[in-house]
């Protein structure tokens, strides 16, 4: 069983908080300044998922795939909408 859901929940997860946050700066920030921050925001997602990923794929070969999902469960409190085993 491959990881690939579970990656694809946190990531759809993290993106929405993202495109929260980018939305308030489209609010209160002049056009630059939200610009700036939305790419720092792109940038620090893109830094902070690349780990978790990485480990859902080492996770995945070693047959952990459950282990991973709980963890970003745990982690995030997101259903991943894996099937059980």
């Amino acid at each position: 069983r491959s990881a690939d859901a579970v990656v694809v929940a946190m990531r759809t997860h993290v993106q929405a908080v993202m495109e929260r946050e980018r939305e308030r700066a489209r609010q209160r920030l002049a056009p630059e300044q939200a610009q700036y921050v939305e790419e720092a925001l792109h940038r620090m997602v893109g830094e902070l998922l690349h780990e978790p990923t990485i480990r859902a794929r080492e996770f995945t070969r070693e047959g952990l795939v459950e282990e991973f999902e709980r963890a970003v469960h745990v982690v995030f409190g997101i259903d991943t909408g894996m099937p059980p085993s």
